[in-house]
């Protein structure tokens, strides 16, 4: 699972995202039945026991649902979040409030078959603006003290936050 942004666009009332999710079938067998959920808020309040009870099936939005992959098969998942900024609570930075945003997605799937089973992958991604080359660690938190505004790199990182059974 991999975790494109191509837009960050903020309006006075909510910031937006635009996303491509990338999913891959790694296994021998066809995965069948998965469903992409996604959840997003603030890095403060996305917390290691927050984003647990997210992947054991707590909260978020269904982004997709009976989807099947083949062995080797891949889909690319486009859309589109908005974070209300009512539900923002700013994250002051040199004396400027700043956002910190984190997206999760959890896939879940089955097989059948011989040993029928039931899989998941789950991750969580910081979300910012490029500082430098796009191998570059650090991603620069999004400013809150502009109405409107556009940002021209944006970037995510996956964090150690994740899961796979």
């Amino acid at each position: 699972m991999t975790l494109e942004i191509h837009s960050i666009r903020a309006a006075p009332d909510q910031i937006l995202f635009g996303f491509s999710l990338n999913l891959t079938n790694q296994g021998s067998v066809d995965a069948v039945g998965l469903m992409v959920r996604i959840a997003l808020n603030q890095g403060s309040a996305m917390t290691e026991p927050v984003l647990a009870r997210f992947f054991d099936g707590a909260g978020g939005s269904v982004l997709r649902d009976d989807m099947a992959l083949a062995p080797g098969a891949g889909e690319r998942l486009d859309g589109e979040v908005v974070l209300p900024r009512a539900t923002i609570e700013p994250l002051p930075m040199g004396g400027k409030p700043m956002l910190v945003p984190v997206a999760a997605f959890d896939v879940t799937y089955h097989w059948d078959g011989a040993g029928d089973g039931f899989g998941q992958v789950a991750g969580s991604f910081v979300i910012g603006r490029e500082t430098g080359p796009k191998e570059s660690d650090r991603l620069a938190p999004l400013p809150l003290d502009r109405a409107t505004y556009v940002v021209s790199q944006p970037g995510a990182r996956a964090t150690a936050m994740r899961r796979s059974l």
